[in-house]
């Protein structure tokens, strides 16, 4: 009786999981103990991305790395499969997903957006997830009409979209910013001890390097003094966590000696104006997360010379739309998010009564 029920099992599995699927879920130290072997990722290698096609050459080859482990000919979770344009097209047990110059009815990019966590986000929780790039990459697609046909120089493309094909025909996936970066100095142990004494963590990036990132959510008395401190291994910080502490304007100042400072976190702190003056013109700074800050539209208008600026969380603050549009003219490239939004209608997810 244990030997049929383990047969049936094991053809249940197959079954509903697809072929091979024991030694997929694995964990990877049992695969490393018996020699078996993740199958690689082939990067997409494009000599020129703008004559590529791109269904074909560049939608395509996303679809299978992240969704054909689910939706393709030997598994079809919600009876929807994606390896070929007339499955893509069918759809799945919920109708269609995919609709030409719309992105809110298109659930194979909806669902690549919804929050972390949320039970119909795709791909689910546990398998490797999409980059945000990719993301991009399969909405500008679908915005532009999701023809399988036309190459890349026939859709209308942003500067965004631009870097984004041009890293493409590089031939890799796009890599860690942290890459860019000149080799930081080793960081000195008893340093990073007796920060660590007081509450302040300081997290490694990667194996491969000595950047970290500060987090100082167990120290919330860290004032404009430890930021002068953090000084000696100021090349060696890409992130500054510094929510829900007593950083003051006056600590702002100090911004411009980290050279490699990539994303700071001043949520729920007195910064006001004045603070974020000390930031414009910072060369390596692509994120700022104000929330509950007390900054004002001059506060925003001053971020105006950032070359690396991407993004600032403004949600709760004093900011205006106004000032929230006028930065976007300016610079193009940032997003701006403010909050009170709301996500996208799923209609095969979702009953309106």
């Amino acid at each position: 009786m244990f030997i049929l029920i383990g047969i049936t099992g094991h053809f249940g599995g197959t079954l509903t999981h697809g072929k091979g699927y024991f030694k997929d879920a694995l964990p990877t130290a049992i695969k490393t103990a018996v020699g078996i072997e993740d199958a690689s990722e082939e990067p997409v290698l494009l000599t020129n991305v703008q004559q590529a096609q791109v269904y074909s050459g560049i939608i395509q080859p996303i679809l299978k790395q992240r969704c054909q482990s689910c939706h393709g000919e030997k598994k079809q979770e919600g009876g929807f499969a994606l390896h070929d344009q007339a499955h893509l097209l069918k759809g799945g047990d919920g109708g269609t997903v995919l609709v030409g110059n719309n992105l809110e009815k298109s659930e194979l990019y909806a669902r690549l957006i919804l929050p972390e966590g949320h039970k119909k986000r795709m791909p689910p929780k546990g398998r490797k997830p999409i980059t945000a790039e990719q993301i991009k990459l399969i909405g500008w697609w679908v915005k532009e009409g999701a023809d399988f046909g036309k190459k890349s120089s026939d859709l209308a493309q942003t500067a965004e979209i631009k870097e984004i094909l041009g890293k493409l025909e590089k031939g890799s996936e796009p890599t860690s910013p942290f890459e860019e970066l000149p080799e930081a100095k080793k960081l000195p142990a008893d340093f990073v001890q007796q920060l660590q004494a007081k509450g302040i963590k300081v997290l490694p990036i990667a194996s491969t390097n000595e950047y970290v990132t500060i987090n100082a959510i167990n120290y919330p008395e860290f004032k404009d003094q430890d930021l002068k401190d953090l000084l000696k291994i100021k090349d060696n910080i890409v992130q500054l966590k510094l929510g829900n502490t007593a950083i003051t304007d006056q600590g702002l100042k100090m911004m411009s000696e980290f050279p490699n400072l990539m994303k700071l976190h001043l949520e729920n702190t007195k910064i006001t104006d004045l603070g974020l003056a000390h930031l414009n013109g910072h060369p390596t700074l692509s994120y700022i997360n104000l929330f509950a800050v007390p900054v004002t539209d001059k506060g925003l208008e001053k971020l105006n010379k950032m070359p690396k600026l991407k993004q600032i969380y403004a949600y709760q603050t004093k900011a205006t739309l106004v000032s929230v549009e006028n930065l976007r003219k300016i610079s193009k490239q940032v997003l701006i998010d403010t909050g009170s939004y709301q996500l996208p209608f799923l209609a095969s997810d979702t009953v309106r009564y």
